[in-house]
């Protein structure tokens, strides 16, 4: 799959509620498209975006994976 607009550079510099916004963007996925995919209801992932709801790692992960994308941690040097 192709990164999002700007690169993952760019994505890496945003936070969660910024990358998954844009992730979604990107898709062409609506928000209700998504609250559905990952269970929870609009008015979440709409908090979430807007930065007013934090999200479980959990939840992060069901919505990236709707997005086609995986969330990986890695160790930091």
């Amino acid at each position: 799959m192709p990164p999002p607009s700007g690169g993952y550079k760019n994505l890496a510099k945003m936070d969660i509620s910024q990358q998954l916004r844009q992730a979604r963007q990107a898709r062409g996925v609506s928000i209700r498209q998504l609250a559905a995919a990952a269970g929870v209801s609009k008015t979440t992932v709409t908090n979430i975006e807007q930065g007013h709801k934090s999200a479980t790692v959990s939840l992060v992960q069901r919505m990236l994976a709707v997005l086609g994308y995986e969330l990986t941690v890695t160790k930091k040097e």
